[in-house]
């Protein structure tokens, strides 16, 4: 099972969507909000790499919603998630790369 988790008008989860070679089920975190137990494992697994201070949602929020706790800022807004979360089975990925997409497409030769 391949779950990828973004959003719809995003270049790296587009990028991740054609160049994966099998059907993949994907979740548009703004239709589809994150579970508490997806965001919660999300940030088990990822930590603070899961929040992209390099997005523009980041760089336009005041100091008061930067001092939120990681899930509730994502919860509200989950634009600021780091993209695509990708989820092979029991494997996650965060972000799109060469080495992920290889890694992928490795693993995904041995299913």
């Amino acid at each position: 099972m391949i779950r990828i988790f973004g959003i719809k008008n995003c270049d790296s989860c587009r990028r991740a969507i054609s160049a994966l070679p099998v059907t993949t089920e994907f979740i548009d975190v703004r239709r589809t909000p994150l579970s508490k137990t997806e965001l919660s494992n999300f940030l088990n697994i990822f930590g603070e790499s899961l929040v992209n201070k390099k997005s523009k949602t980041w760089r336009d929020l005041d100091e008061n919603n930067k001092a939120l706790t990681q899930d509730k800022l994502i919860t509200k807004f989950p634009t600021v998630m780091k993209r695509p979360v990708i989820q092979v089975n029991s494997e996650y990925f965060l972000g799109w790369s060469e080495k992920i997409e290889q890694n992928l497409k490795h693993k995904l030769d041995l299913l």
